[in-house]
């Protein structure tokens, strides 16, 4: 399924489902970190990127370190694919992608610039908080990774 068809499949089965109020649209553009440590998702090495305006705002999406490369997308409804793992801590709030709602994040690496240190990500999601059922949007966020954060997401 194409990355623009996912998100569409996965709007519209959040409104004909109901879940309550739509949730507020976010477009996140800054990124706060990205880990220069190793660690592991599901036992295969991982990065994870941290994108929003500030510490207490934020999303983290963790990718294998072997997808990151030019070109490369990733989607998952409602927790389905174990090869992308994301979150947010918004308002105070934690959200999740959860088997049990109409969840779902996607991300694709539009550019790996090695010469000029920079890689292009779009990022969306729909997460959801468990304990109240409040959902968290974050719409198709452009975020442009530079720098020491470069080099910590390209490291081998």
């Amino acid at each position: 399924m194409k990355f623009s068809k996912f998100w569409l499949v996965l709007i519209l089965s959040a409104l004909i489902t109901g879940c309550g109020s739509d949730p507020e649209a976010l477009t996140v553009s800054k990124v706060q970190r990205v880990t220069n440590f190793d660690f592991t998702l599901n036992e295969i090495p991982a990065v994870s990127i941290a994108i929003g305006p500030n510490t207490e705002n934020h999303f983290d999406i963790t990718l294998y370190r072997s997808n990151i490369k030019s070109g490369y997308a990733v989607s998952s409804k409602s927790k389905s694919n174990s090869t992308i793992a994301i979150e947010a801590t918004w308002s105070g709030k934690s959200f999740v992608q959860s088997s049990k709602h109409s969840t779902g994040a996607s991300v694709q690496i539009v550019s790996i610039d090695t010469h000029g240190r920079v890689a292009i990500l779009k990022i969306s999601a729909i997460l959801v908080n468990p304990e109240t059922g409040e959902l968290l949007q974050l719409s198709n966020s452009q975020v442009t990774i530079s720098g020491e954060n470069f080099i910590n997401l390209t490291k081998a």
